[in-house]
């Protein structure tokens, strides 16, 4: 009898310990998706950096350019973007124009970069730009396109520029930007008739 006791203690026992053993299992916090975390503190830095952006600070507008880089080297299209649009030269924009004069950097009376070395990184933003939205970022495509029409740090190359420009019409016409795509159309109307 007493043999039969303490099995029959021991048993509940340790269905006992195994059921606080599942209970602990249960309790334990359930699995975080790291990509979502990753995702949401990209979005919060990229939103960071465009604030920093907006101050006519030097010192905030270098920050922000050295953040941004850093995104877009993880791979950020929307830093890749930002990016090739403070870097490019694009006639008559005040913004990209205000962040080149605040980072230092000398333009002309064009908005151009005077620095080579500048003008090829942003043909290399934009080039990056351009790739990683598989030719549908029309507004780079745009941009790249007055480095071929104006010789700017690449052979002057008409054909090409028509090329990028008719790509980025079609793109814009897609999207519905009529102002961009109305600038498209009046420079190729001029190539067109060259």
């Amino acid at each position: 009898i007493i043999a039969a006791v303490v099995v029959a203690v021991l048993a509940i026992g340790g269905f006992f310990m195994m059921g606080n053993h599942d209970d602990t299992a249960d309790s334990q916090s359930p699995t975080v998706n790291t990509d979502s975390l990753l995702k949401e503190a990209e979005l919060a830095e990229f939103e960071a950096c465009k604030a920093l952006f907006a101050y006519d600070e030097p010192d905030s507008i270098k920050s922000a350019l050295t953040r941004m880089a850093a995104l877009a080297e993880k791979g950020n299209k929307d830093a890749i973007h930002e990016m090739a649009y403070t870097y490019a030269w694009i006639p008559n924009d005040t913004e990209s124009d205000r962040r080149k004069r605040l980072l230092g950097w000398q333009i002309d009376n064009n908005g151009i970069p005077v620095s080579k070395e500048i003008r090829i990184s942003s043909i290399e933003w934009l080039e990056k730009s351009i790739n990683v939205t598989d030719s549908t970022d029309y507004k780079s495509l745009y941009w790249l396109s007055f480095y071929f029409l104006n010789a700017i740090s690449v052979n002057q190359d008409f054909d090409k520029a028509h090329q990028l420009l008719q790509t980025a019409r079609r793109q814009a016409d897609q999207s519905q930007d009529l102002e961009v795509k109305g600038k498209i159309d009046d420079i190729i109307k001029q190539i067109e008739n060259i």
